[in-house]
């Protein structure tokens, strides 16, 4: 047998053939086979009609029984429903159109291989991290990037694109803020087309509100008489991812860092053992280190 080594943070050799030959492709080819031969005996008259049907129904419920048990037996739970869901797919067209339904079932097949494959592969390997899932989409050309470096950085589109692409550069913005798009966004700002400050100054304007929202919530929930440290936290939380968004000035951000501070050693104060608090109060003291 020919040996292949995992390609991923794994040297233990993988058997190319099991990796072709999975066991709903092996069940559908037995069906094909006894479904074919119940149909040539049928067709030649071997066979009368009810036997043909009572025989054809049979076998199709034996697969159907057999089939969950043999291919979830050995399989994960999250590879077994799919398998399983392929196997009943497959018995389900071999009922309604004998040997020609299992011939449509098995080429429904073909695109499911490598998905099921690499899915049973990551499930396998719980401790794989994302970046090397990422890794092992890349190397099997899984991911399509063939155009990825014609994409203009949304900087570059406010500065440079027509009044509609900055448009849409901006609707971007504010479906999916996050604080690296801040520059791209002042820059909007400042742009000579008045429509494009108009909406620049309105997503602005959404961000901010937004962020105000949520401490306002948060902030009459801590309040409380019922106020707890995960409360203190969540709060103390809202205040610092306000003052990183890079929405603030200078000032506003020192202002919120305060707030972030207080709350944060409130709630270590109230609950000492609250590993989360605690992690949030060393990002921002870091944070505030780095700053000075």
């Amino acid at each position: 047998m020919v040996l292949e080594p995992d390609r991923i943070g794994n040297t233990a050799p993988v058997p190319r053939s099991a990796a072709r030959i999975t066991r709903p492709m092996l069940l559908v080819f037995c069906l094909l086979c006894l479904e074919s031969t119940l149909f040539l005996a049928f067709a030649t008259g071997r066979l009368e009609t009810g036997a043909f049907v009572n025989l054809h129904l049979a076998v199709c419920a034996a697969t159907a029984t057999f089939g969950f048990w043999w291919v979830g037996a050995t399989s994960t739970a999250a590879v077994a429903d799919d398998k399983i869901a392929a196997v009943l797919q497959s018995v389900a067209w071999t009922v309604l159109a004998g040997p020609f339904g299992t011939v449509v079932a098995a080429a429904l097949l073909v695109p499911r291989k490598a998905g099921a494959s690499h899915t049973e592969a990551a499930a396998s390997r719980p401790g794989l991290a994302r970046l090397e899932l990422l890794h092992g989409s890349l190397l099997d050309s899984r991911m399509r990037l063939e155009h990825a470096h014609a994409i203009r950085p949304l900087l570059d589109v406010i500065i440079e694109g027509r009044q509609l692409e900055k448009f849409d550069a901006l609707s971007l913005i504010s479906k999916r803020y996050d604080p690296a798009l801040a520059p791209a966004l002042r820059r909007a700002l400042e742009d000579k087309d008045a429509s494009v400050r108009v909406l620049a100054a309105t997503v602005l304007a959404q961000q901010n509100n937004s962020h105000t929202k949520r401490i306002g919530a948060l902030q009459a929930i801590a309040r409380a008489e019922a106020g707890t440290a995960s409360d203190w936290s969540e709060l103390g939380q809202a205040h610092f991812d306000y003052a990183v968004c890079g929405l603030l000035e200078t000032s506003r951000v020192e202002i919120e860092v305060s707030h972030a501070l207080d709350y944060l050693a409130r709630a270590t104060e109230l609950d000492p053992g609250n590993a989360v608090a605690a992690a949030r109060l060393v990002t921002v003291r870091q944070y505030t280190d780095r700053g000075r």
